[in-house]
């Protein structure tokens, strides 16, 4: 089932190959993001039919580590170029770990960073494609939506963010927003495995954005990596460290901002782990 760009109050339903028309029940428009026919909010009748049929797009840059190329789309809304106080890079987290709520004062669900240098064996997947800046990462675990959110009346503004899918190409990357608890604006835009997604949304005052990946709309999700998140916050928190829940496991130890395995047999890691030199793990002992 597909969005009717020209009118969303129906959407396209493929049947034996062939496309229909069905129309949403009365007060409901489309929504491609939950697949389903959703209540218009107070905000939507405020919206113009410009608004409404044509919303203005967000600017997407994409660019690879080789060629760049811009594609710049018309957008209502512009912001100034992000200052170092509002760049979030992950770059002070914990290794392989949950983001805990009050990160640069928002609430996280889903969110997780890890240090790329510890997975040498994912060179050649998104998560080294996405890049930006420094060597930490953030991305969705198991492909389950990812919410950034802020309590009410506080608001946040996003302006842009490097994003690539983890594992596979052909991925679509689904966005939503919520201004004062009330539907704002949505995006979706084509991500890629080897090469990062700089996209501009240029978002302000929300309380809320929820993203989801997935490929040709289906069920399962996709696990999607972010790099320099860049926002603005009405309310931001004095911690910029990411005061992560559960750093280590039960058999790792914790160790200068990195987890360790301590339990190796006969000098064999477990998938997902390297050997230490002897000078660390002396260090450690």
């Amino acid at each position: 089932m597909f969005e009717n760009v020209d009118n969303h109050h129906t959407f396209w339903y493929c049947l034996h190959g062939n496309g229909y028309l069905k129309p949403c029940p009365a007060s409901s428009i489309w929504s491609q993001i939950d697949c389903q026919c959703v209540r218009k909010s107070k905000y939507y009748f405020a919206l113009s039919y410009q608004e409404r049929f044509h919303p203005m797009l967000p600017t997407v840059t994409v660019t690879t580590t080789t060629t760049t190329e811009e594609t710049v789309l018309p957008t209502t809304e512009t912001i100034s170029n992000c200052l170092d106080s509002n760049l979030i890079t992950f770059e002070n987290a914990a290794n392989y770990s949950k983001i805990s709520n009050g990160y640069y004062g928002l609430t996280w669900t889903n969110a997780y960073v890890l240090d790329t240098q510890i997975y040498p064996q994912w060179s050649e997947s998104g998560f080294y494609s996405a890049i930006k800046s420094g060597t930490w990462v953030a991305f969705n675990m198991n492909g389950e939506r990812m919410t950034i959110s802020i309590d009410t009346p506080n608001t946040f503004s996003i302006k842009s963010f490097v994003v690539s899918s983890a594992w596979n190409d052909y991925v679509t990357l689904s966005m939503v927003s919520q201004r004062a608890s009330t539907y704002y604006k949505e995006a979706s835009f084509k991500i890629e495995k080897n090469r990062s997604t700089t996209i501009e949304l240029n978002w302000f005052d929300i309380n809320t954005i929820t993203f989801y990946a997935s490929i040709n709309n289906s069920q399962h999700g996709e696990v999607f990596v972010i790099d320099d998140l860049c926002l603005d916050s009405t309310t931001l928190s004095t911690s910029t460290s990411a005061e992560i829940e559960d750093k280590c496991s039960l058999n790792e130890i914790f160790y200068q901002g990195h987890c360790y395995y301590l339990d190796g047999v006969g000098g064999e890691c477990p998938y997902g782990y390297s050997l230490e030199s002897e000078r660390c793990l002396s260090a450690i002992a």
